[in-house]
């Protein structure tokens, strides 16, 4: 029988102490916000590592504890670290946008495979205290076990939000909901709902999923993530609350400055020197074009012959919980 005061740790040894998590759905400007990150001094290349998330969703799903989760998180942000340091498991893919190259970072991250690897790298991770950047996608609102395992060596959670009914609209374009647990590429968790495969992040409302249309899928889906993600930040600790930051797309894209200034003092950092040249290869400050404004009213006019009243109720909830939520935590 297993023994139940036995679980996995990593409680002695420690690499990764500044981490920084970017979240948010699809397509709502996280990799506008991982580049300048990554352009903060004492910051290493953003990573893009799914582990992060499929040990998040194991845990959702009940198949790992938070003991174990911890461990394999703070095993896993160690390597990461040490291997940036010595330019090991780097994606030089120059068309990759997590890719140094395509980071203006190339050089950095070289020069670095010919460099010797050992304790001297250790000792340089104590001295600099580098901050380590992780991309991961829609976690926060489904659960929040990465803020409370990565416990102190976590210094901020960004979770990007962007209008939700352009998501929606978006989500609908790209067919999204049929290459979800379809498509070989979408390299995405699912689960077996009654010999359905559907996304993992659906667990909660599997059956009105199944029962949806595609248009209406496409709402469940943002509907879910925002209204969850409300949700679990008022129930977070006064702690927990303080590690939080949410990055408003269309505010972030017009006026950037606010919210860097805001993550240079958590993270006791600056600029770097060539900052200006990251903000211009994205193109920040940008004017947005109309479509990023789209409102619940163009939205349901658009696909009102597809949406059920109830799928329309849920769009306006969305929309009036969002207003809200933004004018709370600005």
């Amino acid at each position: 029988m297993k023994n139940k005061s036995l679980y996995l740790s990593r409680n002695n040894q420690i690499m990764a102490k500044n981490i920084v998590l970017i979240d948010g759905f699809s397509s709502s400007g996280k990799t506008l916000v991982a580049p300048i990150i990554s352009h903060l001094k004492r910051s290493e290349q953003w990573q893009q590592n799914e582990i992060y998330e499929n040990i998040s969703i194991l845990n959702y799903f009940g198949e790992i504890s938070k003991e174990s989760v911890s461990a394999i998180l703070n095993l896993e942000s160690d390597k990461s670290l040490y291997y940036l340091m010595i330019g090991r498991n780097v994606n030089f893919r120059p068309t990759d946008i997590s890719s140094p190259s395509h980071n203006n970072l190339y050089e950095k991250y070289y020069s670095r495979t010919k460099e010797i690897e050992g304790d001297v790298i250790s000792d340089r991770i104590d001295d600099i205290n580098p901050i380590l950047p992780l991309h991961i996608h829609y976690i926060f609102g489904y659960t929040d076990v990465l803020l409370k395992c990565f416990k102190d060596r976590l210094k901020l959670y960004m979770v990007v939000l962007r209008n939700p009914f352009f998501l929606i609209k978006t989500w609908i374009e790209g067919d999204w909901v049929n290459r979800k647990c379809n498509d070989d590429r979408v390299l995405d968790i699912c689960f077996d709902y009654f010999g359905k495969e559907i996304p993992w992040y659906t667990k909660e409302y599997a059956k009105e999923y199944v029962e949806a249309n595609d248009y209406e899928k496409s709402v469940l889906t943002v509907y879910n993530l925002y209204i969850r993600i409300f949700s679990m930040y008022n129930q977070l600790s006064e702690s927990e609350r303080e590690k939080m930051i949410f990055i408003f797309f269309e505010d972030f894209a017009t006026n950037p400055d606010t919210c860097i200034n805001k993550i240079c003092k958590i993270l006791d950092t600056e600029r770097c020197d060539n900052f200006e040249t990251i903000m211009q290869n994205l193109s920040i400050p940008r004017s947005l074009e109309k479509c990023n404004f789209i409102s619940v009213d163009e939205l349901i006019e658009e696909y009102r012959q597809f949406l059920s009243e109830d799928i329309i109720f849920k769009l306006r909830e969305l929309n009036v919980s969002f207003s809200n939520f933004h004018k709370q935590v600005k």
